[in-house]
Protein backbone atom coordinates (compact mmCIF):
# COMPACT_ATOMS: atom_id res chain seq x y z
CA UNK A 1 0.00 0.00 0.00
CA UNK A 2 1.21 3.50 -0.77
CA UNK A 3 0.31 6.70 1.02
CA UNK A 4 -0.47 8.11 -2.45
CA UNK A 5 -3.57 5.95 -2.49
CA UNK A 6 -5.13 8.67 -0.37
CA UNK A 7 -5.65 6.57 2.71
CA UNK A 8 -8.41 7.96 4.87
CA UNK A 9 -6.56 9.91 7.57
CA UNK A 10 -9.13 8.65 10.08
CA UNK A 11 -8.12 5.07 9.33
CA UNK A 12 -6.38 3.61 12.35
CA UNK A 13 -3.04 2.55 10.88
CA UNK A 14 -0.06 1.96 13.16
CA UNK A 15 2.40 4.84 13.06
CA UNK A 16 5.21 2.55 11.87
CA UNK A 17 3.06 1.55 8.88
CA UNK A 18 2.38 5.21 8.03
CA UNK A 19 6.13 5.87 8.30
CA UNK A 20 6.94 2.99 5.96
CA UNK A 21 4.30 4.19 3.48
CA UNK A 22 5.76 7.71 3.54
CA UNK A 23 9.27 6.30 3.01
CA UNK A 24 8.07 4.21 0.07
CA UNK A 25 6.60 7.29 -1.62
CA UNK A 26 9.68 9.42 -0.94
CA UNK A 27 11.97 6.70 -2.27
CA UNK A 28 10.25 6.90 -5.67
CA UNK A 29 11.27 10.53 -6.23
CA UNK A 30 14.76 11.82 -6.98
CA UNK A 31 16.41 15.10 -6.07
CA UNK A 32 15.62 16.42 -9.54
CA UNK A 33 11.98 16.88 -8.48
CA UNK A 34 10.63 19.53 -6.15
CA UNK A 35 8.08 18.03 -3.80
CA UNK A 36 5.23 18.95 -1.48
CA UNK A 37 4.85 16.46 1.37
CA UNK A 38 1.33 16.70 2.75
CA UNK A 39 2.05 14.65 5.88
CA UNK A 40 3.47 17.09 8.46
CA UNK A 41 5.33 14.32 10.30
CA UNK A 42 7.03 13.09 7.12
CA UNK A 43 7.82 16.72 6.28
CA UNK A 44 9.48 17.18 9.66
CA UNK A 45 11.37 13.88 9.34
CA UNK A 46 12.87 14.96 6.00
CA UNK A 47 13.47 18.61 6.85
CA UNK A 48 14.91 17.80 10.26
CA UNK A 49 17.78 15.94 8.61
CA UNK A 50 18.79 18.29 5.82
CA UNK A 51 17.65 19.68 2.49
CA UNK A 52 15.67 17.54 0.03
CA UNK A 53 18.74 17.36 -2.20
CA UNK A 54 20.98 16.18 0.66
CA UNK A 55 18.33 13.68 1.76
CA UNK A 56 18.31 12.16 -1.74
CA UNK A 57 22.09 12.14 -2.05
CA UNK A 58 22.45 10.37 1.29
CA UNK A 59 19.73 7.90 0.27
CA UNK A 60 21.74 6.85 -2.81
CA UNK A 61 24.63 5.53 -0.74
CA UNK A 62 22.86 4.67 2.51
CA UNK A 63 19.29 3.74 1.60
CA UNK A 64 18.69 1.16 4.31
CA UNK A 65 20.31 3.25 7.04
CA UNK A 66 18.30 6.30 6.01
CA UNK A 67 15.08 4.25 5.81
CA UNK A 68 15.54 3.00 9.38
CA UNK A 69 16.43 6.47 10.60
CA UNK A 70 13.46 8.02 8.79
CA UNK A 71 11.03 5.49 10.26
CA UNK A 72 12.44 5.89 13.78
CA UNK A 73 12.31 9.68 13.47
CA UNK A 74 8.75 9.55 12.08
CA UNK A 75 7.57 7.35 14.97
CA UNK A 76 9.30 9.55 17.56
CA UNK A 77 7.95 12.77 16.05
CA UNK A 78 4.43 11.34 16.00
CA UNK A 79 4.65 10.93 19.79
CA UNK A 80 5.60 14.58 20.31
CA UNK A 81 2.58 16.02 18.54
CA UNK A 82 4.90 18.11 16.37
CA UNK A 83 3.20 20.04 13.61
CA UNK A 84 5.25 21.42 10.74
CA UNK A 85 3.51 23.42 8.07
CA UNK A 86 4.07 21.52 4.82
CA UNK A 87 6.05 23.49 2.31
CA UNK A 88 7.58 22.80 -1.05
CA UNK A 89 11.03 21.26 -0.81
CA UNK A 90 13.00 22.41 -3.80
CA UNK A 91 14.99 20.25 -6.16
CA UNK A 92 18.63 21.12 -6.68
CA UNK A 93 17.83 22.87 -9.97
CA UNK A 94 14.86 24.79 -8.57
CA UNK A 95 16.92 25.86 -5.58
CA UNK A 96 19.62 27.23 -7.88
CA UNK A 97 17.18 28.98 -10.24
CA UNK A 98 14.83 30.18 -7.47
CA UNK A 99 11.90 29.00 -9.60
CA UNK A 100 9.78 25.88 -9.50
CA UNK A 101 9.89 23.74 -12.64
CA UNK A 102 6.31 22.43 -12.54
CA UNK A 103 7.18 19.71 -15.03
CA UNK A 104 9.41 18.23 -12.31
CA UNK A 105 7.12 18.58 -9.30
CA UNK A 106 5.39 15.89 -7.25
CA UNK A 107 2.91 15.79 -4.39
CA UNK A 108 3.96 13.22 -1.80
CA UNK A 109 1.07 12.00 0.32
CA UNK A 110 -2.59 12.82 0.05
CA UNK A 111 -3.07 14.06 -3.51
CA UNK A 112 -6.31 15.94 -2.84
CA UNK A 113 -4.83 17.73 0.16
CA UNK A 114 -1.76 18.62 -1.92
CA UNK A 115 -3.90 19.96 -4.76
CA UNK A 116 -5.80 22.17 -2.35
CA UNK A 117 -2.56 23.44 -0.83
CA UNK A 118 -1.34 24.39 -4.29
CA UNK A 119 -4.69 26.05 -5.01
CA UNK A 120 -4.29 28.10 -1.83
CA UNK A 121 -0.76 28.98 -2.93
CA UNK A 122 -2.05 30.22 -6.27
CA UNK A 123 -4.52 32.35 -4.35
CA UNK A 124 -1.50 33.43 -2.29
CA UNK A 125 -2.99 32.28 1.00
CA UNK A 126 -0.51 29.42 1.51
CA UNK A 127 2.67 31.30 2.35
CA UNK A 128 5.48 28.84 1.65
CA UNK A 129 6.63 29.77 -1.83
CA UNK A 130 3.24 31.36 -2.47
CA UNK A 131 4.72 34.27 -4.41
CA UNK A 132 6.53 32.00 -6.85
CA UNK A 133 3.44 29.88 -7.37
CA UNK A 134 1.06 32.82 -7.67
CA UNK A 135 3.06 34.27 -10.55
CA UNK A 136 2.82 31.08 -12.62
CA UNK A 137 0.26 30.79 -15.39
CA UNK A 138 -1.51 27.40 -15.55
CA UNK A 139 -0.29 26.84 -19.13
CA UNK A 140 3.30 26.94 -17.93
CA UNK A 141 2.72 24.33 -15.25
CA UNK A 142 3.57 20.71 -15.94
CA UNK A 143 0.71 18.79 -17.56
CA UNK A 144 -0.10 16.89 -14.34
CA UNK A 145 -0.21 20.05 -12.21
CA UNK A 146 -2.04 22.05 -14.88
CA UNK A 147 -4.69 19.33 -15.07
CA UNK A 148 -4.88 19.33 -11.30
CA UNK A 149 -5.40 23.07 -11.18
CA UNK A 150 -8.14 23.10 -13.80
CA UNK A 151 -9.96 20.25 -12.06
CA UNK A 152 -10.07 22.00 -8.71
CA UNK A 153 -13.33 23.68 -7.70
CA UNK A 154 -13.46 26.93 -9.57
CA UNK A 155 -10.43 26.05 -11.72
CA UNK A 156 -7.46 28.37 -11.86
CA UNK A 157 -8.31 32.03 -12.02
Amino acid sequence: MSINQDVNPEEDLPVAVKAEMAWTDLAKVTESYSILITDPIAQAAVKGRCSWYDFCMYRIKNAERLRKSFITTYVNLSKTGIHVEPRILLSYGDNMSHKIDWNRFRIIGNQEKGKMMIRRAIENTFKPYGAEIASVEPQSLGAEIADTMTQLPGGVQ
